[in-house]
């Protein structure tokens, strides 16, 4: 595991270097006067958040290169007990290229029916259940939020949605959205499961079978929303750094686009989500 952490660690530090150089505060800034950006750094790195987005929320109304924008998100973030360093290994584990991956492309519906819909929906669901069984023990390390942090969480989320495209931050704020979108959907995705315990070696069919139809309509299509908000920023960054991440991640981009094109298309009814997780569940639960 040591080696592997190596071999990926060199093609990731680029995003750690970046996000933790920007809110650690320098030493340069020693002298008796500084900055109210650099305030704000040196409260981030002393865990005073909330006195951190005090200064920062004034900042950002004028902020020509989204450095204070950014560490906004970064402030509201932190005082949501939410921390890069702590999920390195889901982020570079579950993004990063693992050898002999393939990427299969997504059969499309073969008729118009609602029959035929759902069903399809019912194959798209168990895809994307079977691919996130395989990270499962990755998912340990995103923090359960309570009701207040997650409120915080969806706060850094639209904060840093506003660095704009050619703002000296902005790739900085992709990366950062990237990581705050894959926090959020871990949290929508264990809210799908909730007698699942995420401590153990889970696969595939305890996913499946874990789901209930009531909490499959509430939090399944938030779940993706997140996920393919985290793809978006992916692909800018990956464009940006030249970067080789996971075959799969391609084909859960294809099975997540499916699905919400689906879901668009008509609203499920419980009636419809009880049918899918039968059709799922067939074959895998008592």
């Amino acid at each position: 595991m040591k080696i592997k952490k190596q071999r990926y660690s060199a093609a990731f530090n680029w995003a750690i270097l970046l996000l933790v150089g920007t809110f650690l505060f320098s030493c340069k800034h020693s002298s008796s006067k500084i900055s109210r950006i650099d305030e704000a750094q040196q409260l981030l790195n002393e865990r005073e958040y909330d006195k951190a987005i005090q200064i920062l929320e004034v900042e950002s109304k004028n902020d020509s290169t989204g450095q204070a924008t950014l560490l906004l998100a970064s402030a509201y973030a932190g005082s949501a007990r939410i921390n890069l360093i702590d999920s390195y290994d889901f982020f570079f584990g579950f993004l990063f290229d693992k050898p002999g991956s393939t990427h299969r492309e997504v059969r499309r519906p073969p008729a118009n029916s609602q029959t035929d819909r759902l069903l399809f929906l019912s194959q798209l669901l168990q895809a994307f259940l079977m691919n996130m069984a395989t990270d499962s023990k990755l998912f340990l390390t995103i923090p359960k939020l309570d009701t207040g942090n997650r409120s915080r969480l969806v706060e850094a989320i639209l904060v840093i949605d506003q660095v704009k495209k050619g703002q000296d931050y902005y790739i900085r704020s992709r990366q950062y959205l990237l990581f705050l979108n894959l926090m959020q959907f871990g949290n929508y995705f264990k809210d799908l499961f909730p007698k699942v315990d995420f401590a153990q070696d889970l696969t595939a069919v305890d996913l499946i079978c874990g789901l209930e139809p009531s909490i499959f309509l509430q939090s399944f299509e938030k779940a993706l929303q997140s996920f393919a908000a985290a793809l978006s920023a992916l692909d800018e960054v990956r464009e940006e750094k030249n970067l080789k991440t996971q075959v799969r991640i391609e084909e859960l981009k294809d099975i997540t686009q499916s699905i919400q094109s689906q879901f668009q298309s008509r609203k499920l009814s419980y009636a419809d989500s009880t049918f899918i997780l039968k059709t799922v569940q067939q074959g895998y639960c008592p």
